[in-house]
């Protein structure tokens, strides 16, 4: 009888255990998530710099890497890529735009 009730407080506790850091992994994420998307708004109201923008996305990924485990770390590089897409396709839409305000952009498009 002992045995049985050790038994299903190690598994309660292994059960926790899982939980609490699947939970804290999944909030980090999440907050991860989150920046990337400020930094995106942020970018695209500012019209930052594109090495400025990837900068600001390598450092979310690193505190989300440092925190998180492999899997989410992954998960947020690969929303990142997605979020570089996205500045990128609004920064392209403004080409026409940045040829006339900064003409040295005009050399690597010609």
């Amino acid at each position: 009888m002992w045995h049985v009730a050790a038994q299903s407080a190690r598994d309660e506790s292994m059960i926790e255990r899982f939980w609490n850091s699947t939970g804290k992994s999944a909030a980090q994420f999440l907050l991860g998530i989150l920046g990337l998307a400020l930094i995106t708004f942020a970018a695209v109201r500012l019209h930052l710099q594109p090495g400025a923008i990837s900068l600001l996305y390598l450092i979310v990924v690193v505190f989300v890497s440092l925190r998180a485990g492999f899997v989410f770390s992954v998960a947020v590089s690969v929303v990142a890529v997605v979020f570089a897409c996205i500045t990128t396709f609004f920064r392209c839409s403004h080409r026409q735009e940045r040829r006339t305000r900064w003409p040295l952009w005009q050399l690597p498009l010609s």
